[in-house]
Order: structure tokens, then C-alpha cells, then sequence
């Protein structure tokens, strides 16, 4: 295949990019559909008050970075919705609004492809497998007709311009059949995710307006400091089953459980509990449920299976271990090792780890984001990395075959991804990792590229959300822009740098170009300080991780041993401290931007143009040699000169051309000795005869 190149598969690119931009496409429908029926509703009923804002709105928040801690938030929109209680055919009346609900929406589950919501004179059809299903069956004859086309063409007999033909049509239509299909496969997924979300009962009783509730629940992510003001813990959960209005509804729903004081230890990650409390819609109008349950400890129903007990004490031991550090490092080591920073982590019901000042961690999370090195914080592949590198060399030490170290690597990937805070980075990282180990496992060479794509396409199948998720873009984008402009960036450094700067520049500056946009979505300011500020950094983050993941791995054993390991992890990041601080507190580290979309194209304008010019610029530190024969010494005076089409380098090839220029120099102008000695060819030079 053409597009392979060894190392740099590029053939899936096309596909990872037509299934991000059609499941982008199918939220964005789904929610433009939801916000009409809610926008042509009257605005004085009670359901429309307790309706969030315009879909605008949603988009505004969902792209701020004021959102808490979470692994995906997925916009979908509201609309008035029947209500769970109603029975099966019933046509139910909300401020001139009527909707069609039937046995299926009453119990929660998707709404049938024939069901259509009349709200206020709109009419909103949801049918999300006869969508489905037209879309696959158009597109399967979209490439029935090419292939048809295609071998109708082979079987002219003209060569000059029948094959010709047909070899183009043959390349296009394997060229777009992947990238078609895989944007099938992510758009269906999107929109048949959105619908399930939109007709489960937490949600529909969230959007009826603040309800009371008993909920089951599993908890799936560690519990977290609240972002919500009123609340001193936050945990992600999966809704199992739903009490309200005297009736138990199955729900599968991921809602936001807020709590307050004793109830926070309660929430340990894995266990299914019972808790009373109100459902209701996000605040951020991101389509998220809240489940607000107050001070009120829940009934545990199934304690964390032994896998999460293990964890929760490893994480309780480690941060004991934290607890004796400075300020910086009860706030850094943490985030650097577990993803999360100090200030972020609520304590067990012991208590013993001392809590970080909420004042100065914010102020270093600040410096942080100016400075450009927030990344640091989050587990990302540099983590996974580092336990392949080390995983792989001891299976050489000890000689194992190739399926031994393949399988060795990916437990021990599952087993930092269990130890770490989940995170959409996290997920990046695994998944990526998983296609590297693959490759490995059959003998073939891994492919940073071909594994990204891959990656993308099938998380955004399996999970939906993530194509709006700013964490996992961020993470495919700057995994992107090292793998595919790193090497060239750090190849034209190298010739002006020494090698490890010109590299770690390289990799610095190509994640950095890739992830502007997407930071700009985030937060309308850019950087200038990044790359200075990674480069200071770079020598200390490898040694710090590994250290940090020591402690975490030696403090259940010995919290001192422990406290130790976490006091070198705290000394790299003091580096790190002292390098935000120095960069961010003089004003100018950052560079105000346009927000939204418009800034993040001014941004990629920018970026093209700075290309355009670096090129330029190449090209003219780039001079074509002389087109003269290599093999008549005559014409280079009795030295070798360069084939015609090489080219001289600046910084390589000056020794070569000041030799070349003092040997030519006589043979065009007579003789160094001036007068008397002769002239090139009459036997009196410095070539010729004496």
C-alpha cells in the first residue's frame, strides 16, 4: 500500500477523521432536534422553567474548563419529556406541548423508531435505528454503484483511458470505504448513545425538575473534592435502579453524586449502595444528572470487590506517605503520580493525610496552566511508557519469549490504569498502548500513527462521549503532532542544537502546535511560555514519575520507605514549582486570544502561515550546488565536488566549500604568488607542472 511507510502509517488517518467529524455531527443534530421542540415550547410552564438553557448555552459550558473532574460530559439537550408514571398509549398534555409515550419510554427504556414528540407546533422525530439503518443502506449503495461502476470500467478494452479509469476508481473507492464505514459506525453509536441517554428515567425525572429520589448506585471513580459550591465531595456512578413517584425503574444513567461531611468516605470506588437525595439537571447545562444527597451517609448494599479494596489502601497509605511533604509536593506528587491533584483528594475515614490549602493550591494550579506544563499533571502515555520500557527490559533480562513480554506488558498496563485516577488520557493511553503490544506480540514494528487512528475509531464507537471530550482530544492531539511532525522538527533543530535539545524542542513544539486550537476552545489564552518551560522540566519529569510510582507501590509496605521515594518524587517537582512561578508571575506568559471557534481557527491560520514561512526560510539556507561534472577534474580543479542536485547545509557543508573556494580560487584568477608565476594552464600554476 502507498500510504504505509514504514513506521508512519498514515492509511487510518482518514477514518479517525470521518469518525470524530460524524459523531460531532450526530451530537450536534441531536441536540439542534432537542432544542428546537424546547425552544417552541411557551416559557411560562412549570417544565419550561425547569428546563436548562438554550443548547448555545450547553455548548458555551460544555467548552469552558470550569467543569469538574470527569471522565466524559455529553451534551444532549432537553425537551419535554413524558412522564416515567404515565401508562402505556397515553397522550399527556404539558403546556400545549403532546407527546406519544408507550410502555417502553414508561419504563425507562429507548423510544421506539416510530415515535414521534409534537411540542408546542414542532415536530421531532427520534428514530435512531431507522436512521441507522437508511444511513448504512444508502451508503451500501453509494458503494455498490462505485463498485459496480469500477468493474463496468475494467471491462473496456481501451488501456490508454478505460484502465486508467478504473484504477482510479478502483483506489477511491477502497480509499473511502474504510473512512465511510468508520464514520457510520461513530455517528450511528453517538446518536443511539444520545437517545438511550435522553429516555433513561434519571434523566427524565432530572429534567421534570429537582426530585426526590432513592437511587441505586455503583460508585465507578474515586471520590474527589467538589467543584459545585455547597458540596464538599464529588464521585462518578452508575445508576442501577431508580425509586420515585411509588414506582422501581431499571436506569443505566451516569450521574454526579454531590455529598457533604460523613457521607464522603462512604463513596469508595466500586461499591453499590442505596441513597435518598434529589436528582437534578447540571448546572453547568452540560446534560449531566446530579444526584445531591447532603450529609446523608448512604446504605451500603455490596462492599468493593478485593481489587478496589486494595487500590482504596493503596491510595489511602500513599497519600500518608504524601503527608510530611511541603506544600508543593503534598499538592504535586500526587497529581504527577496518581493524576489528581493534593488539594483535590478527600481524605479516608482515618483522616491521617493533611489536607492541602485550597487558596495555594489553586494559586499553583494557575501557574501551572500559564506556564503551559499542566499536562504534567495528568497520567498520560509518558507513564504507560515508562512501565513498558521498564516491563520489557526485564523480560530481556530474563530471556522471555515474545508472547511472555506481550502479555507481561498488558497486565501491567491494566494494573497502573486500575492504580491511577481515571481519566479520558488515561483511556487514550491504554487503548494506544494495547494496539503497540499487539503489533509486538505478532513481530510486527509498532506504529504510532496507524494506533492512534485506530484508537480513536474504535473508543468513539465504544464510547460516544468522548468526541467531545477536551481531555481526550487534547491527548489524540498531542500524541498526533509528535508522532507526525516531532522527527522533522527536531531534524531541522539538530543542525543548530545539540541532539537531545534539538529532540526534546522538537516533541515540545509539535505537541504544543497540535493543541493550540483545542486550548483555545478551553481557554482563550495562549501559552508563550511552553516550550521554554516543558524544555526546563523535561530532565526531572521521568525521574519524578518513577519515583512517585515507587512510593505508591512501597507505601502499603512501609510508609516510610514511602515518604521517602515521595520526598525525591517532591523534589523534581519543586523544579517544576519554581519554573511555573518563575514564567507565569511576570504577567507576560500568556497571550490573549479570541474564544470559540474563530479563535481556534486564527489559531490554525497562524500556525499555517508560521509554516509557510519556516519553509521559506529553509529553502533559503538551502542552496542548490553548482551544476558542474563530478568527473572532469578540470572543471573542479583537481577536487571532488558534489553530484548535480546535491545540495549544501549551512551548518554542514562550510569546511567542504571554503577548501573547494581556496582550490578553485588560482585556476580563475592566475596564481596566489601574483605576477611572474603564470597562468592557470601554461604550465607556470600551482597545479601545473614545475
Amino acid at each position: 500500500m502507498t500510504g504505509e511507510c514504514g513506521g508512519r502509517d498514515r492509511r487510518m488517518l482518514a477514518a479517525a477523521a470521518a469518525a470524530w467529524a460524524a459523531s460531532l455531527a450526530a451530537h450536534r443534530m441531536f441536540d439542534l432536534m432537542m432544542n428546537g421542540g424546547r425552544a417552541a415550547r411557551t416559557p411560562d410552564g412549570p417544565a419550561a422553567a425547569a428546563a436548562p438553557t438554550g443548547m448555545a448555552a450547553a455548548d458555551a459550558a460544555a467548552f469552558s474548563n470550569t467543569a469538574a473532574p470527569t471522565d466524559a460530559m455529553a451534551a444532549t439537550g432537553t425537551v419535554v419529556p413524558a412522564s416515567p408514571a404515565v401508562p402505556a398509549d397515553t397522550i399527556a398534555r404539558t403546556d400545549g406541548a403532546t407527546t406519544a409515550v408507550n410502555a417502553a419510554a414508561s419504563m425507562g427504556s429507548a423510544v421506539p423508531a416510530d415515535t414521534i414528540a409534537t411540542v408546542g407546533g414542532v415536530t421531532a422525530s427520534m428514530p435512531p435505528v431507522a436512521t441507522a439503518l437508511a444511513l448504512v443502506v444508502g451508503m451500501a449503495v453509494a458503494m455498490a454503484a462505485v463498485t459496480a461502476m469500477t468493474a463496468l470500467m475494467r471491462r473496456r478494452r481501451d488501456p490508454a483511458s478505460a484502465c486508467g479509469r478504473a484504477r482510479v476508481l478502483a483506489v477511491a473507492a477502497s480509499t473511502l470505504t474504510v473512512p465511510i464505514c468508520a464514520a457510520l459506525m461513530a455517528g450511528t453509536a453517538a446518536w443511539c448513545a444520545d437517545a438511550a441517554a435522553w429516555r433513561d428515567p434519571a434523566a427524565v425525572h432530572a429534567r421534570d425538575g429537582p426530585a426526590t429520589v432513592d437511587a441505586t448506585l455503583r460508585v465507578a471513580d474515586p471520590v474527589v473534592a467538589s467543584a459545585v459550591r455547597g458540596s464538599d465531595c464529588q464521585a462518578e456512578a452508575r445508576m442501577l435502579a431508580l425509586d420515585a413517584d411509588g414506582a422501581t425503574l431499571p436506569s443505566t444513567a451516569s450521574v454526579r453524586v454531590l455529598a457533604d461531611g460523613a457521607a464522603c468516605p462512604a463513596l469508595v470506588r466500586g461499591a453499590t449502595m442505596r441513597a435518598s437525595g434529589t436528582l437534578r439537571t447540571s448546572a453547568f447545562d452540560d446534560g449531566g444528572v446530579w444526584l445531591v444527597i447532603g450529609d446523608a451517609p448512604p446504605r451500603i448494599i455490596r462492599e468493593p470487590g478485593p481489587a478496589a479494596r486494595t487500590v482504596a489502601a493503596m491510595h489511602a497509605a500513599f497519600f500518608e506517605a504524601c503527608s510530611g511533604l511541603s506544600d508543593q509536593g503534598r499538592a504535586l506528587v500526587p497529581g504527577l503520580t496518581l493524576g489528581v491533584l493534593g488539594q483535590d483528594h478527600v481524605a479516608m475515614r482515618d483522616g491521617s493525610a493533611v489536607a492541602v490549602d485550597a487558596a495555594y493550591g489553586a494559586q499553583l494550579e494557575r501557574r501551572f496552566r500559564q506556564s503551559g506544563i499542566m499536562h504534567l499533571m495528568a497520567v498520560s502515555g509518558g507513564h504507560f511508557a515508562l512501565a513498558a520500557a521498564l516491563i520489557r527490559r526485564l523480560c530481556a533480562w530474563a530471556l522471555a519469549p515474545r508472547g511472555v513480554v506481550a502479555a507481561a506488558t498488558a497486565l501491567g498496563y491494566a494494573a497502573l490504569a486500575a492504580l491511577v485516577y481515571p481519566s479520558d488520557s488515561v483511556l487514550r493511553s491504554v487503548v494506544m498502548g494495547l494496539f503497540g503490544i499487539a503489533a509486538r506480540a505478532v513481530g510486527r514494528r509498532p506504529q504510532a500513527m496507524s494506533a492512534l487512528c485506530w484508537t480513536v475509531v474504535v473508543v468513539l464507537a465504544v464510547r460516544p462521549a468522548m468526541s467531545r471530550s477536551f481531555g481526550f482530544a487534547l491527548s489524540c492531539a498531542a500524541v498526533f503532532g509528535i508522532t507526525a511532525f516531532g522527527p522533522a522538527i527536531g531534524g531541522m533543530l539538530g543542525r543548530a542544537l545539540p541532539r537531545a535539545v534539538a529532540e526534546a524542542v522538537g516533541v515540545s513544539v509539535s505537541a504544543q502546535l497540535c493543541t493550540l486550537p483545542v486550548q483555545v476552545l478551553m481557554d482563550p489564552r495562549i501559552p508563550l511560555m511552553s516550550v521554554p518551560a516543558n524544555l526546563v522540566v523535561a530532565p526531572v519529569v521521568g525521574l519524578s514519575t518513577l519515583a512517585g510510582l515507587a512510593a505508591l507501590l512501597a507505601s502499603p509496605l512501609s510508609v516510610e520507605l514511602g515518604a521517602a521515594l515521595a520526598w525525591l518524587a517532591g523534589c523534581g517537582t519543586h523544579v517544576m514549582d519554581r519554573c511555573a512561578a518563575w514564567l507565569a508571575d511576570d504577567g507576560h506568559a500568556t497571550l490573549p486570544w479570541a474564544d470559540g471557534v474563530p479563535g481556534a481557527m486564527l489559531v490554525l491560520a497562524v500556525e499555517a502561515c508560521a509554516c509557510v514561512a519556516v519553509a521559506a526560510g529553509a529553502r533559503l539556507l538551502v542552496r542548490p550546488a553548482d551544476p558542474v561534472d563530478p568527473l572532469d577534474p578540470a572543471e573542479s580543479g583537481g577536487t571532488p565536488v558534489a553530484p548535480v542536485g546535491e545540495r549544501w547545509r549551512r551548518w554542514d557543508g562550510w569546511r567542504a566549500r571554503a577548501a573547494l573556494w581556496w582550490r578553485q580560487t588560482p585556476d580563475a584568477f592566475g596564481s596566489w604568488a601574483g605576477p611572474g608565476r603564470g597562468a592557470p594552464g601554461d604550465g607556470g600554476g600551482r597545479d601545473g607542472p614545475r
